[in-house]
């Protein structure tokens, strides 16, 4: 059984005040488990807060549920760059038997996943275009900040954009 990760209480500080600045933010862990992420994260990606903590899982959500699709009207450059943050994770804990276990998983269940697993990895784009059900389609920018505990996922929107405006209406609609 893979023993939980939590995210450390200044992490979470951290996405709280990223939060208030319309700065979506997420803190992955091992895998790309969602450990932990700020309300408007949660409101861009609101497919994580329904499910319960231990099926928070990005790769898993990219490559095998539907929606996934419907969020990233680019899935090939999301699923890409899902498989590139995996990587990184197999290069820091080569013989985790948790993230062996999702591999393999993934590989049974997701052609596609199973595929981008064995090309070369592609450094993943920082633009990612979202079609949010409540906002409509916007557009962000990603930077992935590497660290010993995961990956902290930030996104933010060009300055005075349509997606910056619907960054504001989304944090608004969740305020």
């Amino acid at each position: 059984m893979t023993t939980r990760q939590h995210a450390p209480s200044a992490a979470r500080e951290l996405l709280t005040a990223l939060g208030r600045a319309l700065v979506p933010t997420c803190l992955l862990g091992r895998r790309l488990d969602v450990l932990a992420q700020n309300r408007l994260s949660a409101a861009l990606l609101t497919v994580f807060a329904a499910r319960p903590p231990a099926e928070r899982n990005h790769a898993r959500f990219v490559f095998t549920d539907p929606h996934a699709r419907e969020l990233f009207p680019d899935w090939d450059a999301a699923a890409a760059a899902t498989v590139a943050l995996l990587h990184q994770d197999a290069q820091r804990h080569p013989h985790h038997p948790a993230l062996a276990e999702l591999v393999g998983d993934l590989s049974i269940r997701s052609a596609e996943f199973a595929g981008q697993w064995a090309r070369p990895r592609p450094r993943p784009r920082p633009v990612q275009t979202l079609c949010h059900p409540l906002v409509g389609e916007l557009t962000v920018i990603c930077q992935v900040l590497c660290g010993a505990g995961g990956f902290l996922l930030v996104q933010t929107a060009e300055a005075g954009s349509p997606s910056e405006a619907a960054l504001a209406l989304l944090a608004q609609l969740v305020a």
